[in-house]
């Protein structure tokens, strides 16, 4: 799985809820429906995840490319290195695009925007690049909220 996201959404719950848009990739992995090390995030920005949801994710092998790192490596490498870390053992891709990985100048309409993310150019020609390179078997975008 390819998920791109300003925030990790690893939380254990959220106001006491486990089931909320915080929380829905530590479901994911604890339901083992996706091993964590075929779990890359891409685009993770701001003050969160904290210690703890950081811990988590290392305790369970997934992997994350922060916006810095796209910025000083340039995005071709790390999304080669994300391709090859989500294929690591299987042969097809699940992406996952919620809304607020793009810069908020581009999609105010999220209900937690992020200063700093993928103008929608840069996230189109990597969805591209991904489609081409690999079997993407199915996809998804989240938190469009226009109100």
């Amino acid at each position: 799985m390819i998920h791109f996201d300003a925030h990790a959404d690893t939380a254990d719950s959220i106001d006491d809820n486990l089931a909320s848009h915080g929380t829905p990739m530590r479901r994911l992995i604890e339901s083992g429906a996706i091993p964590g090390y075929n779990f890359n995030q891409v685009g993770l920005r701001g003050f969160w995840p904290g210690a703890e949801e950081q811990q988590w994710m290392r305790d369970h092998g997934l992997r994350h490319r922060p916006m810095r790192e796209i910025w000083e490596r340039s995005v071709k490498p790390v999304m080669a290195d994300v391709i090859a870390e989500a294929l690591d053992g299987t042969d097809a891709i699940y992406l996952s695009i919620d809304i607020d990985v793009l810069d908020p100048a581009f999609a105010p309409a999220t209900g937690t925007p992020a200063p700093g993310g993928f103008a929608p150019i840069d996230l189109l020609r990597v969805v591209r690049q991904i489609v081409l390179d690999t079997t993407v078997v199915a996809m998804d975008v989240t938190e469009l909220s226009p109100p």
